[in-house]
């Protein structure tokens, strides 16, 4: 017979597994409302009629439309983030395998460009919504925080922490500065294309997968010679070795 304890346990397991359940129907609904109609544009009502339930129930589980649009801007940069790259190894030292890494990374959100089209379109619009200012410090916090922690969990973990630290690139990481800027144009470039891409194509006389193709050419090009660039820390050869004892 099942104590009494053990009954109020599984109603709350329960009860926990609802919750979460119709927390992910609501986001799920409101990826779709947002995709389909803008950031600006989608209401609380809107997104309460796409996962079919009251505005009373919607508010229980967010407070606001900021908390949404901030809760899917996570989950799209997880599914940039987390898309699969090669396994780096064979490089000299840690430094030339987080750039390796990055690199793969860089390439392979150009290569799934198709799968990730709409969360590359979502992330834009989420840039252009909060050009200026995130609307509290509580977002803004959460979101450096939660990106810190995709980062760090996909491809920082195990690094030093002389170059990694809270899932950051430290100062001290040779060209940290030039891959954020890296980053950033990929980035961004590819928000462009996810929106623009058919009207570029045809205003510039060039189409949108020989632009991808271009772009993707031209990121390796730049990796490839920060890595060739890093400063070598290979041990001495024996002849090296043989000359500096005599």
């Amino acid at each position: 017979m099942h104590s009494k304890g053990s009954k109020l346990a599984a109603v709350r397991k329960k009860g926990a597994t609802q919750v979460d359940a119709q927390r992910t129907n609501i986001l799920d609904a409101a990826e779709r409302r947002f995709l389909q109609l803008g950031l600006e544009h989608t209401t609380m009502a809107d997104i309460a009629e796409q996962a079919g339930i009251t505005r009373m129930t919607l508010y229980r589980y967010f407070r606001d439309r900021d908390t949404i649009a901030f809760e899917i801007a996570g989950r799209m940069l997880q599914r940039v983030i987390s898309i699969n790259i090669p396994a780096s190894g064979g490089e000299r030292d840690w430094e030339a395998r987080l750039l390796v890494r990055l690199k793969d990374l860089a390439l392979a959100m150009i290569r799934d460009f198709d799968a990730l089209r709409d969360a590359y379109r979502y992330l834009g619009m989420f840039d252009r919504l909060y050009a200026d200012r995130y609307p509290t410090e509580e977002l803004a916090t959460w979101y450096k925080q939660h990106m810190q922690a995709i980062w760090y969990e996909r491809h920082l973990e195990g690094l030093p922490v002389s170059g990694v630290s809270e899932g950051v690139l430290a100062p001290e990481f040779p060209y940290g500065k030039h891959v954020l800027m890296t980053m950033n144009a990929v980035m961004s470039f590819l928000q462009r294309m996810a929106a623009r891409g058919e009207l570029m194509a045809a205003e510039q006389g060039v189409p949108l997968q020989d632009q991808l193709n271009l772009f993707d050419e031209m990121i390796g090009m730049y990796f490839d010679r920060l890595i060739a660039s890093l400063p070598r820390t290979d041990p001495p050869t024996d002849d090296e070795d043989g000359r500096s004892r005599g």
